[in-house]
């Protein structure tokens, strides 16, 4: 699922899409992105899960990075 020892580096080669957003873009309109990004994705490839159980796992993720310490 999501490894807590992902290094900087590695964690940049993994990344799908980037965008720069403003201050007033955080909230509604990233989560609205990552909503539909995971929507296609999971359709795109095919994985056998359905959007909830992989927005738990993202959610998991973010909050196991958000344990790491720098």
């Amino acid at each position: 699922m999501c490894e807590a020892n992902t290094s900087q580096t590695s964690f940049y080669k993994a990344l799908l899409y980037e965008e720069e957003i403003q201050p007033h873009q955080i909230g509604y309109y990233i989560v609205n992105i990552h909503l539909h990004f995971m929507e296609n994705w999971i359709i795109s490839e095919g994985i056998i899960y359905n959007f909830e159980t992989v927005w738990h796992i993202r959610e998991a993720c973010i909050t196991s990075l958000s344990l790491l310490k720098t």
